[in-house]
Protein backbone atom coordinates (compact mmCIF):
# COMPACT_ATOMS: atom_id res chain seq x y z
CA UNK A 1 0.00 0.00 0.00
CA UNK A 2 2.93 2.35 1.23
CA UNK A 3 4.49 1.26 -2.39
CA UNK A 4 1.30 2.28 -4.28
CA UNK A 5 1.17 5.72 -2.67
CA UNK A 6 4.66 6.70 -3.27
CA UNK A 7 4.70 5.75 -6.80
CA UNK A 8 1.13 7.72 -7.14
CA UNK A 9 3.04 10.45 -5.92
CA UNK A 10 5.97 10.42 -7.94
CA UNK A 11 3.67 10.21 -10.97
CA UNK A 12 1.47 13.60 -9.69
CA UNK A 13 5.25 15.13 -9.52
CA UNK A 14 5.96 14.03 -12.81
CA UNK A 15 3.11 15.25 -14.43
CA UNK A 16 3.33 18.74 -12.73
CA UNK A 17 6.87 18.71 -14.00
CA UNK A 18 5.76 17.95 -17.86
CA UNK A 19 2.83 20.81 -17.54
CA UNK A 20 5.13 23.17 -15.82
CA UNK A 21 7.75 22.91 -18.65
CA UNK A 22 5.31 22.50 -21.38
CA UNK A 23 3.20 25.47 -20.41
CA UNK A 24 -0.16 23.64 -19.60
CA UNK A 25 -1.83 26.81 -21.25
CA UNK A 26 -0.28 26.08 -24.17
CA UNK A 27 -2.97 23.17 -24.83
CA UNK A 28 -5.64 25.23 -24.95
CA UNK A 29 -8.09 25.15 -28.31
CA UNK A 30 -7.08 27.37 -30.69
CA UNK A 31 -9.16 30.52 -31.02
CA UNK A 32 -10.05 32.95 -33.21
CA UNK A 33 -9.62 36.82 -31.38
CA UNK A 34 -12.56 38.94 -32.03
CA UNK A 35 -11.53 41.38 -35.06
CA UNK A 36 -11.93 44.95 -34.32
CA UNK A 37 -14.42 46.34 -36.33
CA UNK A 38 -14.87 50.12 -36.24
CA UNK A 39 -17.92 51.78 -37.66
CA UNK A 40 -16.65 54.10 -40.45
CA UNK A 41 -13.35 54.51 -41.92
CA UNK A 42 -11.02 57.21 -39.90
CA UNK A 43 -11.15 60.59 -40.88
CA UNK A 44 -7.41 60.44 -42.22
CA UNK A 45 -8.54 57.90 -45.06
CA UNK A 46 -11.07 60.99 -46.35
CA UNK A 47 -13.86 58.19 -47.05
CA UNK A 48 -16.21 61.09 -48.67
CA UNK A 49 -13.43 62.61 -51.33
CA UNK A 50 -12.79 59.38 -53.99
CA UNK A 51 -9.19 61.32 -54.93
CA UNK A 52 -8.09 61.37 -51.58
CA UNK A 53 -9.00 58.30 -50.44
CA UNK A 54 -6.99 56.37 -53.48
CA UNK A 55 -4.21 58.53 -52.47
CA UNK A 56 -4.17 57.78 -48.52
CA UNK A 57 -4.37 53.69 -49.94
CA UNK A 58 -1.48 54.19 -51.92
CA UNK A 59 0.45 56.26 -48.81
CA UNK A 60 -0.40 53.24 -46.43
CA UNK A 61 1.19 50.79 -48.91
CA UNK A 62 4.18 52.78 -49.42
CA UNK A 63 4.79 52.81 -45.95
CA UNK A 64 5.49 48.90 -46.05
CA UNK A 65 8.73 48.51 -47.71
CA UNK A 66 8.27 44.67 -48.22
CA UNK A 67 5.33 44.64 -50.53
CA UNK A 68 5.90 43.31 -53.71
CA UNK A 69 5.53 45.57 -56.29
CA UNK A 70 1.99 44.33 -57.90
CA UNK A 71 0.59 43.20 -55.11
CA UNK A 72 -0.32 46.22 -53.27
CA UNK A 73 -3.68 47.33 -52.40
CA UNK A 74 -4.90 49.35 -55.10
CA UNK A 75 -8.13 51.59 -56.08
CA UNK A 76 -8.95 51.57 -59.90
CA UNK A 77 -11.59 54.12 -60.89
CA UNK A 78 -14.02 54.11 -63.85
CA UNK A 79 -12.92 57.60 -64.80
CA UNK A 80 -9.27 57.79 -63.53
CA UNK A 81 -9.56 61.53 -64.59
CA UNK A 82 -12.40 62.27 -62.09
CA UNK A 83 -12.97 60.10 -59.73
CA UNK A 84 -16.59 59.28 -58.39
CA UNK A 85 -18.92 57.27 -56.55
CA UNK A 86 -20.39 54.83 -59.19
CA UNK A 87 -23.79 52.83 -59.37
CA UNK A 88 -21.48 49.38 -58.54
CA UNK A 89 -18.23 49.42 -56.90
CA UNK A 90 -16.39 45.88 -57.28
CA UNK A 91 -14.37 44.56 -54.02
CA UNK A 92 -11.66 41.78 -55.02
CA UNK A 93 -10.70 39.09 -52.18
CA UNK A 94 -7.46 37.19 -52.52
CA UNK A 95 -6.89 33.82 -51.33
CA UNK A 96 -4.98 32.41 -48.47
CA UNK A 97 -0.77 32.81 -49.33
CA UNK A 98 -2.13 35.12 -52.28
CA UNK A 99 -2.97 38.89 -53.61
CA UNK A 100 -4.79 40.30 -56.33
CA UNK A 101 -2.96 38.91 -59.23
CA UNK A 102 -4.06 35.47 -58.62
CA UNK A 103 -6.60 35.51 -60.80
CA UNK A 104 -6.91 39.13 -62.79
CA UNK A 105 -8.21 40.24 -65.04
CA UNK A 106 -10.88 38.80 -64.03
CA UNK A 107 -12.52 41.72 -61.61
CA UNK A 108 -10.68 44.21 -63.67
CA UNK A 109 -12.92 43.32 -67.14
CA UNK A 110 -16.00 42.68 -65.10
CA UNK A 111 -15.34 46.07 -63.60
CA UNK A 112 -14.48 47.72 -66.45
CA UNK A 113 -17.63 46.56 -68.63
CA UNK A 114 -20.05 47.72 -65.58
CA UNK A 115 -18.56 51.43 -65.88
CA UNK A 116 -17.65 50.53 -61.64
CA UNK A 117 -14.62 51.72 -59.77
CA UNK A 118 -13.27 48.70 -57.96
CA UNK A 119 -11.25 47.54 -54.93
CA UNK A 120 -8.25 45.23 -54.82
CA UNK A 121 -7.24 44.30 -51.22
CA UNK A 122 -4.38 43.31 -49.96
CA UNK A 123 -5.14 41.44 -46.63
CA UNK A 124 -2.83 41.39 -43.71
CA UNK A 125 0.56 39.82 -44.10
CA UNK A 126 0.02 39.01 -47.47
CA UNK A 127 1.94 40.04 -50.88
CA UNK A 128 4.84 40.80 -48.71
CA UNK A 129 7.28 37.24 -48.89
CA UNK A 130 6.99 34.41 -46.67
CA UNK A 131 7.42 35.71 -42.98
CA UNK A 132 5.08 38.04 -43.17
CA UNK A 133 1.85 35.63 -43.16
CA UNK A 134 3.04 34.23 -39.57
CA UNK A 135 3.19 37.65 -38.48
CA UNK A 136 -0.54 38.36 -38.21
CA UNK A 137 -3.05 36.52 -36.89
CA UNK A 138 -6.91 35.27 -38.82
CA UNK A 139 -8.23 38.19 -36.86
CA UNK A 140 -6.20 41.11 -38.42
CA UNK A 141 -7.43 39.21 -42.09
CA UNK A 142 -10.71 40.54 -41.37
CA UNK A 143 -10.17 43.66 -40.03
CA UNK A 144 -8.57 43.95 -43.64
CA UNK A 145 -11.37 42.71 -45.22
CA UNK A 146 -13.90 45.42 -43.40
CA UNK A 147 -11.69 47.77 -44.22
CA UNK A 148 -11.43 47.22 -47.66
CA UNK A 149 -14.97 46.52 -47.24
CA UNK A 150 -15.73 50.20 -45.78
CA UNK A 151 -13.89 51.64 -49.20
CA UNK A 152 -15.74 49.51 -51.76
CA UNK A 153 -19.22 50.94 -49.91
CA UNK A 154 -17.71 54.18 -50.02
CA UNK A 155 -17.47 54.25 -53.18
CA UNK A 156 -20.28 52.68 -55.36
CA UNK A 157 -23.91 52.29 -54.78
CA UNK A 158 -23.94 48.44 -54.35
CA UNK A 159 -20.60 46.44 -54.30
CA UNK A 160 -19.77 43.10 -56.07
CA UNK A 161 -17.72 40.82 -54.14
CA UNK A 162 -15.53 38.51 -55.83
CA UNK A 163 -13.57 36.31 -54.11
CA UNK A 164 -10.94 33.60 -55.05
CA UNK A 165 -10.48 30.40 -52.12
CA UNK A 166 -10.14 31.36 -48.67
CA UNK A 167 -11.28 35.19 -49.82
CA UNK A 168 -14.78 33.53 -50.63
CA UNK A 169 -14.81 32.27 -46.83
CA UNK A 170 -14.14 35.66 -45.59
CA UNK A 171 -16.76 37.18 -47.81
CA UNK A 172 -19.23 34.82 -45.85
CA UNK A 173 -17.70 36.02 -42.56
CA UNK A 174 -18.34 39.69 -44.20
CA UNK A 175 -22.01 39.14 -45.03
CA UNK A 176 -22.84 38.43 -41.80
CA UNK A 177 -21.71 41.89 -40.64
CA UNK A 178 -24.57 44.18 -39.83
CA UNK A 179 -25.73 46.52 -42.68
CA UNK A 180 -23.29 44.32 -45.33
CA UNK A 181 -25.95 42.71 -47.45
CA UNK A 182 -28.35 45.15 -47.89
CA UNK A 183 -25.14 47.05 -50.00
CA UNK A 184 -23.97 44.07 -51.68
CA UNK A 185 -25.60 43.17 -55.22
CA UNK A 186 -23.87 39.66 -55.53
CA UNK A 187 -20.94 38.15 -54.36
CA UNK A 188 -19.07 35.82 -57.33
CA UNK A 189 -16.76 32.76 -56.02
CA UNK A 190 -14.09 31.03 -57.94
CA UNK A 191 -12.77 27.83 -56.20
CA UNK A 192 -14.54 28.90 -53.04
CA UNK A 193 -12.99 27.88 -49.83
CA UNK A 194 -15.60 26.85 -47.01
CA UNK A 195 -13.77 23.61 -45.87
CA UNK A 196 -10.45 22.16 -47.04
CA UNK A 197 -10.42 18.87 -48.78
CA UNK A 198 -7.67 17.33 -46.54
CA UNK A 199 -9.71 15.42 -44.16
CA UNK A 200 -6.90 15.80 -41.33
CA UNK A 201 -7.33 19.64 -41.40
CA UNK A 202 -9.65 18.83 -38.50
CA UNK A 203 -6.51 18.50 -36.33
CA UNK A 204 -4.92 22.25 -36.95
CA UNK A 205 -7.87 23.64 -34.26
CA UNK A 206 -7.23 20.46 -31.60
CA UNK A 207 -6.04 21.86 -28.16
CA UNK A 208 -2.36 22.50 -28.03
CA UNK A 209 -1.98 22.32 -32.05
CA UNK A 210 0.02 25.38 -32.46
CA UNK A 211 2.89 23.36 -29.76
CA UNK A 212 2.58 20.33 -31.01
CA UNK A 213 1.70 19.96 -34.52
CA UNK A 214 5.55 21.14 -35.59
CA UNK A 215 6.79 18.02 -33.39
CA UNK A 216 4.84 16.11 -35.70
CA UNK A 217 4.79 17.72 -38.93
CA UNK A 218 7.02 20.56 -40.74
CA UNK A 219 6.75 24.04 -38.94
CA UNK A 220 6.29 25.59 -41.94
CA UNK A 221 3.87 25.17 -45.10
CA UNK A 222 6.12 24.74 -47.82
CA UNK A 223 5.45 24.30 -51.75
CA UNK A 224 6.63 25.32 -55.37
CA UNK A 225 6.12 26.29 -58.49
CA UNK A 226 7.35 26.07 -61.60
CA UNK A 227 6.27 29.35 -63.00
CA UNK A 228 8.09 32.24 -61.60
CA UNK A 229 5.07 34.77 -61.66
CA UNK A 230 3.49 32.39 -59.12
CA UNK A 231 6.68 31.97 -57.07
CA UNK A 232 6.71 35.94 -57.01
CA UNK A 233 3.40 36.81 -56.35
CA UNK A 234 2.17 34.22 -53.82
CA UNK A 235 3.52 33.40 -50.39
CA UNK A 236 5.17 29.47 -50.87
CA UNK A 237 6.44 28.96 -47.66
CA UNK A 238 4.78 30.19 -44.55
CA UNK A 239 4.26 28.79 -40.87
CA UNK A 240 1.48 26.49 -39.69
CA UNK A 241 0.34 29.00 -37.34
CA UNK A 242 -1.32 30.73 -41.04
CA UNK A 243 -2.97 27.29 -41.47
CA UNK A 244 -4.61 27.13 -37.92
CA UNK A 245 -6.02 30.72 -38.50
CA UNK A 246 -7.37 29.39 -41.47
CA UNK A 247 -9.18 26.75 -39.82
CA UNK A 248 -10.68 28.69 -37.34
CA UNK A 249 -12.10 30.62 -40.10
CA UNK A 250 -13.59 27.92 -41.94
CA UNK A 251 -15.15 26.65 -39.08
CA UNK A 252 -17.07 29.59 -38.25
CA UNK A 253 -18.14 29.88 -41.69
CA UNK A 254 -19.02 26.20 -41.91
CA UNK A 255 -21.65 27.19 -39.37
CA UNK A 256 -22.83 30.51 -40.72
CA UNK A 257 -26.86 30.71 -41.41
CA UNK A 258 -26.56 31.24 -44.93
CA UNK A 259 -29.87 30.07 -45.58
CA UNK A 260 -30.84 33.68 -44.50
CA UNK A 261 -28.63 35.34 -46.54
CA UNK A 262 -30.53 37.60 -49.28
CA UNK A 263 -27.17 37.99 -51.45
CA UNK A 264 -27.11 36.44 -54.98
CA UNK A 265 -24.52 33.88 -55.76
CA UNK A 266 -22.65 32.51 -58.67
CA UNK A 267 -19.96 29.87 -58.02
CA UNK A 268 -17.32 28.46 -60.36
CA UNK A 269 -15.83 25.56 -58.70
CA UNK A 270 -13.55 22.49 -60.31
CA UNK A 271 -14.61 19.03 -59.08
CA UNK A 272 -11.21 17.54 -59.24
CA UNK A 273 -9.69 20.43 -56.84
CA UNK A 274 -7.12 19.44 -54.64
CA UNK A 275 -7.49 22.13 -52.14
CA UNK A 276 -10.58 23.07 -51.69
CA UNK A 277 -14.15 20.56 -50.94
CA UNK A 278 -15.53 20.76 -53.50
CA UNK A 279 -18.82 19.33 -52.81
CA UNK A 280 -19.01 20.91 -49.30
CA UNK A 281 -18.82 24.26 -51.39
CA UNK A 282 -22.07 22.70 -53.42
CA UNK A 283 -23.96 21.59 -50.49
CA UNK A 284 -23.14 25.02 -48.92
CA UNK A 285 -24.59 26.53 -52.12
CA UNK A 286 -27.72 24.48 -52.40
CA UNK A 287 -28.45 25.85 -48.66
CA UNK A 288 -28.04 29.58 -50.00
CA UNK A 289 -31.53 31.65 -49.40
CA UNK A 290 -30.00 34.40 -51.97
CA UNK A 291 -31.61 34.17 -55.63
CA UNK A 292 -30.79 33.96 -57.91
CA UNK A 293 -27.98 31.73 -57.43
CA UNK A 294 -25.97 29.74 -59.70
CA UNK A 295 -22.89 26.81 -59.39
CA UNK A 296 -21.26 25.93 -62.16
CA UNK A 297 -19.02 22.96 -62.60
CA UNK A 298 -15.96 23.97 -64.40
CA UNK A 299 -13.91 21.65 -66.29
CA UNK A 300 -10.44 22.17 -66.58
CA UNK A 301 -7.95 21.08 -69.65
CA UNK A 302 -5.10 18.31 -68.59
CA UNK A 303 -2.11 19.98 -67.22
CA UNK A 304 -4.21 22.66 -65.80
CA UNK A 305 -4.25 23.78 -61.83
CA UNK A 306 -7.85 22.70 -60.75
CA UNK A 307 -7.59 25.30 -58.27
CA UNK A 308 -6.70 27.92 -59.59
CA UNK A 309 -8.37 27.72 -62.80
CA UNK A 310 -8.44 31.34 -64.46
CA UNK A 311 -6.16 34.70 -64.55
CA UNK A 312 -3.08 35.63 -66.99
CA UNK A 313 -0.70 33.69 -64.53
CA UNK A 314 -1.94 30.70 -64.11
CA UNK A 315 -4.34 29.76 -66.93
CA UNK A 316 -5.03 33.05 -69.81
CA UNK A 317 -6.94 30.48 -71.67
CA UNK A 318 -10.06 30.22 -69.53
CA UNK A 319 -9.98 33.73 -68.97
CA UNK A 320 -12.66 34.66 -71.14
CA UNK A 321 -15.14 31.95 -70.14
CA UNK A 322 -14.67 32.39 -66.70
CA UNK A 323 -15.70 36.64 -66.93
CA UNK A 324 -18.65 35.83 -69.48
CA UNK A 325 -20.23 33.34 -66.82
CA UNK A 326 -20.12 36.18 -64.70
CA UNK A 327 -20.95 38.35 -67.23
CA UNK A 328 -24.12 36.53 -68.15
CA UNK A 329 -25.26 35.84 -64.31
CA UNK A 330 -24.99 39.63 -63.16
CA UNK A 331 -27.28 40.63 -66.01
CA UNK A 332 -29.87 38.26 -65.17
CA UNK A 333 -29.68 40.37 -61.36
CA UNK A 334 -33.57 41.73 -61.01
CA UNK A 335 -33.16 45.91 -61.11
CA UNK A 336 -35.47 45.99 -57.99
CA UNK A 337 -32.54 45.29 -55.64
CA UNK A 338 -30.22 48.64 -57.48
CA UNK A 339 -33.25 50.63 -57.01
CA UNK A 340 -33.32 50.08 -53.31
CA UNK A 341 -30.20 50.59 -53.04
CA UNK A 342 -30.29 54.09 -54.55
CA UNK A 343 -33.33 54.41 -52.80
CA UNK A 344 -30.97 53.87 -49.46
CA UNK A 345 -28.13 56.18 -50.14
CA UNK A 346 -30.63 58.93 -50.98
CA UNK A 347 -32.17 58.54 -47.73
CA UNK A 348 -28.46 58.51 -46.24
CA UNK A 349 -27.57 61.67 -47.99
CA UNK A 350 -30.87 63.76 -46.98
CA UNK A 351 -30.87 62.79 -43.79
CA UNK A 352 -26.82 63.92 -43.56
CA UNK A 353 -28.37 67.06 -44.96
CA UNK A 354 -31.45 67.54 -42.55
CA UNK A 355 -28.19 66.95 -39.34
CA UNK A 356 -26.34 69.51 -41.04
CA UNK A 357 -29.10 72.00 -41.20
CA UNK A 358 -29.91 70.97 -37.02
Amino acid sequence: MTSAIVWLALAVALLLVLCWKVKLHRWRRPRLRTPDLPAELPDYWHADDPRKLAAALVQRERTEPRIIPGAEAIIRFHEPKHPARTRVCYLYLHGLSACRQETAPVTETLAQRDEANAVYARIAGHGMGDQAMSEVDGAAWLESVWEFWLMARALGDQVVVVATSTGAASAVWLLQQPGVSEKVRALLCMAPNFKVRNPLAFLLTWPGADYWLPQVVSPEKRWHSLDPRQQKYWSTNYGNRALIQMELLLEQVQHAPVETFNVPLMIQCSPEDPVVDAQFARDLFDRWGGEPKLFRWFTVAQGESPHVFVGDIMAPQNNSDVIQSFRDFLTRLPAAKAEQARASVEADLETGAARAQE
